[in-house]
């Protein structure tokens, strides 16, 4: 709707509201003057007319027997008295108190109508005056006058309760009205229900009748049985499948939902089970969302609305349209914290025979989900599923390992659960050619403990597409706990591959100024450990030769306490002291020379 339009609803409303409250006053004072004319005729003596005269006078004397025993022929009996009644006047006022009801009965039992509604109907009986103090009162001497075909006394009310009816006592005035064919305060009513229907509340229509509403929101929606779903009315929604049969149950609303949709929002079991039974509501049906019914209820943490549409045995394994997400991948999703609330829920699906292993979009099953989302109970659920696959990785080549080692669970419980479980350690990125292990040293000090951890079951000699180990990476990334981890369970410190030009570890760290994983290094080579650290790259430097190269001098120490070579040449038949000498580092020179350094080795051609 555009802002024009809105402005004119608004402006419609406005004029409306004025009107009505100039009619209810019109109404008010219509019945005040009624009232008072009323009673003025009843107490005028005018003498001119016989005729006048007579009827005032026995109008005045009608009135002043009201209450009395005087002349009493019959009684009226209420539930708490006896009131003294006179069957002519009785009589005189409707055709139903005629003689043949009245001429051989002494008593009239009122006792179905409250204390108030006899003495209030048998004054204006007697007078002619009522006062309709209330509503409740109102409405009560409508149903009374039409009871008794009082004419006078019903418009006399229909115009108090016209001009007092509002939004919320609109729908109980609309059932009265029908009953007693009250049509100005039907048409009234009726008006008011149009134009606040929305507003308009399940308990505004308890009290009216199955057949009545049925009719009415025939006339008042364009969505019969949505509305009477939304008014939690089983009654007119078995009413609305008769009519309608299955052409409704299955269509949306303007606010898009489906009845069943409704029904189940709102718990209500019974008109669930009606639309499904009896007009065959789709229990697999989509949502506006693109979600199946099943799935919008696990999205909203709804067990009712699950449990419901599980004992109808829906379908499990429906995918949504955008993320092709299965109900079981959205539990796996839950907030590890909330999912004790649909923990029923959740035993039941697994109880089902369902795919464990389909995978969403992204190629993520529900165990991938789960673990991600570190939600450790349901992964301890999904675990003990037959047939559950553990390796299948994802469309970005992940592992539930792999996603179990990146959790931040420093216990590797889940991790420890899959291995024995028959995980795979040892399957490579296909861009990389990264093991799970490499793939975890890459990661630098985050990844720390998980490699440290893999190290125990993983292939630690695996050379990926750059030509580097798992060794080497640690090294790169200055790790020592993972260098110390690797070469005690076995890696080989002296590994080195065309591809990243034949360095070895030890290389890699004195390239990548890793103080720490060498004196790792220089550690596990003094417990006897095979490291060499006088091994050559394709240039012909040893690590020494190579650090002296890169003018890395804070390293050479490290490096001859390792048992690197102070007369080693490399590739250009020069010594550690020739390079340090070419670098006009005369401390490092000295140290050399200190260390044993041959200060008469040649470099190949005389100089």
């Amino acid at each position: 709707m555009g802002s024009n339009e809105t402005s004119s609803v608004l402006k419609m409303e406005k004029i409306l509201a004025v009107q009505s409250d100039e009619y209810i006053k019109l109404q008010r004072c219509y019945v005040e003057l009624e009232r008072k004319y009323n009673e003025n005729i009843a107490s005028s003596g005018n003498e001119e007319s016989g005729l006048t005269s007579f009827v005032s006078r026995l109008s005045l004397t009608v009135a002043s027997l009201f209450g009395k025993n005087t002349y009493a022929d019959i009684y009226i009996r209420s539930q708490t008295r006896v009131f003294p009644a006179h069957k002519i006047v009785l009589h005189a006022r409707s055709e139903k108190w005629g003689n043949d009801l009245l001429s051989n009965i002494q008593e009239l039992d009122w006792n179905d109508l409250h204390e108030d509604v006899v003495l209030s109907l048998l004054r204006w009986i007697y007078t002619d005056l009522i006062d309709l103090q209330h509503d409740g009162l109102a409405l009560d001497l409508l149903k009374a006058a039409h009871r008794f075909g009082l004419p006078s006394l019903l418009g006399l009310c229909e115009r108090a309760l016209v001009a007092s009816v509002g939004v919320r006592s609109c729908i109980r005035f609309y059932c009265v009205a029908e009953e007693v064919g009250a049509s100005t305060l039907l048409e009234y009513c009726s008006s008011i229900i149009s134009t606040h229907w929305d507003e308009l509340t399940t308990e505004d229509f308890q009290h009216m009748s199955g057949p009545l509403l049925f009719e009415m929101l025939k006339t008042k929606t364009k969505h019969p049985l949505h509305a009477a779903v939304r008014l939690l009315r089983e009654d007119v929604v078995s009413l609305c499948i008769q009519k309608y049969g299955d052409s409704l149950v299955n269509t949306f609303s303007e606010n898009g939902l489906l009845p069943l949709e409704m029904a189940l929002s709102s718990k209500n079991d019974k008109i669930a089970q009606t639309l499904v039974e009896n007009g065959m509501a789709n229990i697999n049906a989509v949502n506006m969302e693109g979600f199946s019914l099943l799935k919008s209820a696990l999205k909203n943490g709804d067990a009712f609305s699950a449990n419901f549409l599980l004992d109808q045995n829906c379908l499990l394994d429906l995918p949504s349209k955008q993320s092709s997400d299965t109900a079981l991948h959205i539990i796996c999703n839950y907030d590890p914290d909330n999912i004790s609330e649909i923990m029923d829920v959740v035993k039941k699906i697994l109880q089902r025979k369902l795919n464990i292993n389909i995978q969403n979009i992204k190629g993520e099953t529900p165990l991938h989900m789960a673990i991600a989302r570190r939600n450790l109970e349901m992964v301890k659920l999904l675990l003990k599923v037959p047939n559950i696959d553990i390796n299948l990785l994802t469309y970005d080549e992940k592992c539930a390992l792999e996603l179990s080692l990146s959790m931040g669970d420093h216990e590797f419980s889940i991790a420890s659960i899959l291995l024995s479980m028959g995980a795979r350690t040892n399957r490579t990125k296909s861009k990389t050619g990264d093991s799970l292990l490499q793939v975890f040293a890459l990661d630098r000090h985050r990844g720390e403990k998980s490699a440290v951890f893999l190290a125990d079951f993983a292939d630690l000699d695996h050379v990926n597409f750059r030509g580097l180990t798992a060794l080497h990476i640690a090294a790169l990334n200055d790790m020592p706990n993972l260098v110390k981890k690797l070469i005690v369970n076995g890696a080989s410190s002296n590994l080195n591959h065309i591809d990243c030009g034949l360095k070895s570890a030890l290389h890699i760290a004195v390239e990548a100024n890793a103080i720490d994983a060498l004196e790792a290094f220089v550690e596990l080579k003094n417990k006897s450990h095979d490291i060499d650290f006088n091994c050559q790259d394709i240039n012909g430097d040893s690590p020494l030769s190579l650090c002296l190269a890169l003018k890395r001098t804070n390293l050479v120490s490290i490096l001859i306490r390792g048992g690197s070579d102070v007369n080693g040449k490399n590739k250009k038949n020069l010594s550690p002291l020739h390079q340090s000498i070419k670098n006009e580092d005369s401390d490092i020179s000295l140290f050399l020379l200190e260390q044993g350094a041959d200060i008469t080795a040649l470099t190949g051609k005389f100089l």
